[in-house]
């Protein structure tokens, strides 16, 4: 019988090698498809960025991929943090000259920066001379450090931050972000010659009228950011150490509205200021010394490596003084936007003159004759703006984090860290009633994973004693209910698990025995431990009895985390005062244990 077959059929061979044809069609499409999600996926982290090469040892990378046409989509990761950082900031809103505030001006636009308020805000605008010109600050030993400039949106910026800078800023790493271009650029300047390490192009800013620009740098890795988003990395390891900065290149001026940096350190200095009391009657807000202290302690933030500033109170000599609170609040100002700061009010600073009638009506100021007040402390607009929560919260950013009462800052608190350290300042007016101390204690107990700094104006007298024993008097006739030395550690430091050193002033060396007090200047010490057996450090310091009201001394207080000390030095910012070096204003403590919980 003859074999029957379908007309239609086909040889098996070829239908073997169209089945073949049409599973390597499947498998070509799947690849397409898994390549169109790997270019969505980057595209989600750098939107709209085309990154030209990632710099290596060599120069000519980024270029070698251009030319080859090589432009690919890279995912640029996260950077890491910069470990045991300190923050140094400025948003150049107070009017000052930029080295008023540490910077250096470097290069051939160097006499050209300045500071001019633009849209409500200060702005530093860099030269427009054609050439460039560079602001740096900080010290040379840096190495890992995070850095960002904010611009405020003008059409065609250009804002160029520097890391790992030298002094004459000719050797540097150089993050260039051009607005109207829309690219960023990461370079190695080497003898003021610029060497590209990498280029991203087409970056759509997202955010036209703030443009924030981030160079980390880490190691020998090397990040780039805008608006936060990672969008550029190189290697490389020819610059070591450094400081930071800006820079303002060709013929249209940078403009810089805000600066701010991390930096790692193994060592950083907290600032105190005693009482300034005598600095501020019959002064020009520019000519009082106080306003020398804390221009000093702007210009060295960086360099002394500076993360917050305490007032141990008696900021003015009199509550009722509206001209000693303007000159007080125009020293302050010199730090406000650069480094954060926390004030203790002193019983100057809440009294009237004994034997005045008080003050209610003048320039604005209510003090009653007996008692006290914190009006003038926490006074606002229309009247000088002194020290209330609205400044403090403006001053400080990022460290405010309350007060007892709303509108009084009297008592009150900031967070801040530095160094691989948690910090918790916390300020007590003079004579702290029980509810002070009750509230101060619940915020120290609620932070127990901070190192807690109390400062209070009265608290540790000549003698190393606490105020009220001994034979170290304690004036209580203002304020009922107030608590002296002893009530303080009783009631608020011995129970706080984390409160390990006190600040204070007031006490003078007219009630001292001590032969060498007016030359030392009212300085002591005292150690003891709380109730968990934590060791605290508990300091006087108050130079008012000197001469033109305390010469300018401040205190430095130094802390190596690493090696479990803490040094305590007393400066002047006056030229020709001479140092301190007496026991009593230079001391070390050791085997302080700084971690959390510690």
């Amino acid at each position: 019988m003859e074999e029957r077959r379908r007309i239609d059929a086909e040889p098996r061979p070829d239908l073997r090698a169209r089945r073949t044809e049409q599973r390597q069609r499947a498998r070509s499409r799947r690849r397409r498809r898994n390549v169109a999600i790997v270019i969505v996926t980057a595209a989600i982290v750098v939107i709209g960025a085309t990154v030209v090469g990632r710099g290596g040892a060599g120069d000519d990378q980024g270029k070698a991929s251009r030319a080859a046409g090589g432009a690919t989509t890279t995912i640029v990761a996260k950077p890491a943090p910069v470990a045991n950082a300190f923050r140094v900031a400025d948003d150049f809103d107070h009017g000052d000259a930029p080295t008023d505030a540490g910077w250096r001006a470097v290069g051939s636009g160097a006499s050209k920066w300045r500071v001019e308020p633009l849209r409500g805000a200060g702005t530093l605008t860099g030269p427009a001379t054609g050439k460039s010109g560079s602001l740096v600050l900080g010290a040379p030993s840096w190495t890992d450090v995070a850095v960002t400039a904010t611009s405020p949106g003008i059409e065609g910026a250009v804002v160029d931050v520097l890391a790992r800078t030298s002094a004459d800023a000719r050797t540097a790493y150089r993050l260039r972000w051009r607005e109207r271009e829309h690219d960023l650029r990461l370079d190695r300047i080497e003898r003021g010659e610029a060497h590209e390490l990498a280029h991203v192009e087409h970056v759509d800013s997202e955010v036209k009228a703030n443009n924030a620009v981030t160079l980390h740098v880490v190691g020998d890795h090397l990040v780039g950011a805008l608006q936060g988003r990672p969008l550029i990395e190189a290697d490389d390891d020819r610059i070591a150490k450094g400081r930071i900065g800006i820079m303002s290149s060709g013929s249209t001026p940078a403009r810089i509205s805000s600066f701010s940096a991390e930096v790692s350190v193994d060592s950083f200095t907290l600032a105190v200021l005693p009482d300034t009391q005598f600095y501020v009657p019959h002064r020009t807000a520019a000519s009082s010394t106080f306003t020398a202290q804390t221009r000093w302690l702007a210009r060295h933030r960086a360099d002394r490596q500076i993360p917050f500033v305490l007032h141990e109170g008696d900021i003015v000599n009199d509550a009722c003084a509206a001209p000693q609170w303007k000159v007080a609040s125009f020293a302050m100002a010199r730090l406000d936007g650069k480094l954060p700061y926390a004030l203790a009010p002193g019983n100057n600073d809440v009294l009237a003159d004994r034997g005045s009638g008080g003050c209610s009506g003048a320039d604005g100021y209510t003090v009653p004759a007996a008692g006290v007040s914190f009006q003038p402390f926490n006074r606002t607009p229309p009247g000088p703006n002194n020290f209330g929560p609205k400044r403090q919260r403006a001053a400080s950013p990022g460290t405010w984090g309350g007060a007892m009462r709303p509108g009084d800052a009297s008592a009150s608190y900031h967070r801040f860290d530095a160094g691989g350290v948690r910090f918790l300042a916390l300020t007590l007016p003079w004579g702290p009633t029980d509810a002070q101390l009750a509230w101060a204690l619940k915020v120290a107990r609620a932070n127990r994973d901070r190192v807690g700094l109390l400062v209070t104006h009265d608290y540790l007298g000549l003698q190393g004693t606490l105020r009220g024993s001994g034979t170290d008097t304690y004036e209580l006739p203002d304020l009922p209910g107030e608590n002296d030395g002893r009530g303080i550690w009783a009631k608020l430091v011995e129970p706080a698990p984390n409160i390990r050193f006190v600040f204070n002033g007031h006490v003078t060396c007219r009630v001292a025995a001590d032969p060498d007090c007016a030359g030392d200047g009212a300085a002591a010490r005292r150690v003891t431990k709380n109730a968990a057996g934590r060791p605290v450090y508990q300091m006087l310091a108050n130079y008012q009895s000197m001469a033109d009201g305390g010469e300018g001394y401040l205190r430095l207080v130094t802390f190596t985390p690493a090696q479990r000390r803490v040094s305590v030095e007393t400066v002047s910012v006056l030229a020709g005062a001479p140092k301190r070096i007496e026991p009593s204003n230079r001391f070390t403590f050791t085997g302080v244990e700084l971690g959390a919980g510690a």
